[in-house]
């Protein structure tokens, strides 16, 4: 206390666990550009050149490995995101009944991150079950495997785009109020990133000659619902 009033407190319940979540993203993308050049170029390839990378896709050796950490580093990302939305005042209609816990006092920054990685590790079978089924009844398998891997490269390139964004908010904010007040900053990132991958989808679907009604169903079912079940977990009505 100081003159009565409440010392100003440091960031740290907000900090940590954004940082100990974008060091371990930092860590796997470190290692993925060391194990696996191809798989790091294709990355950042999904943000500028769509049509290099859908045509000159395959990845030779190491494939799996390089994979396996695209998903370790978009689970991250996932942390991230959900540490941001806790901390981001959000209006709207969200799910009623949704099967965690909704407690305020459960639902704390390592709960957070928690919860994005859960919803987000939920999703990467639904994805890949969806994308299959729909490459099956429309009979573009190949055009199919191109978004899953369109989808998982540009998570990648947003998770290292939110690792620099939590190292700026522990440079820059030394009060909790301003930590608070950049998680819309980060959020919005994601919304940016829904949007341009959007983008991508269609953009897939224009190349190869086929309906956007395909990319619109997939957008509705698997990019909006994970996002609007991450929201309602965390509660922010």
């Amino acid at each position: 206390m100081f003159d009565g009033a409440p010392l100003p407190q440091p960031p740290w319940d907000i900090l940590l666990p954004l940082l100990c979540a974008a060091s371990f993203a930092a860590v796997a993308l470190a290692l993925l550009r060391m194990v696996q050049t191809q798989e790091w170029n294709l990355t950042w390839q999904s943000l500028t050149e769509p049509r290099t990378m859908w045509f000159g896709r395959h990845v030779e050796g190491g494939r799996t490995v390089g994979v396996a950490f695209s998903h370790v580093i978009g689970l991250a990302g996932w942390a991230i995101v959900g540490m941001a939305i806790k901390w981001t005042a959000v209006d709207g209609l969200w799910m009623p009944k949704i099967p965690f816990s909704t407690d305020p006092e459960f639902t704390g920054n390592w709960s957070a991150g928690m919860i994005g990685v859960a919803i987000g590790a939920a999703s990467l079978p639904l994805r890949w079950g969806s994308r299959k089924l729909a490459g099956w009844l429309a009979e573009i398998p190949e055009t199919a495997w191109q978004h899953g891997e369109t989808d998982r490269y540009m998570r990648s390139a947003l998770t290292a785009i939110l690792v620099s964004e939590v190292l700026i908010l522990a440079v820059s904010c030394q009060l909790e109020q301003e930590a608070v007040g950049f998680m819309p900053v980060i959020v919005l990132s994601y919304i940016v990133f829904i949007v341009w991958r959007s983008l991508r989808l269609l953009q897939l679907l224009l190349i190869n000659n086929l309906s956007i009604g395909w990319g619109i169903a997939y957008l509705c079912s698997l990019e909006l619902i994970p996002t609007w079940a991450l929201i309602s977990v965390l509660h922010l009505g």
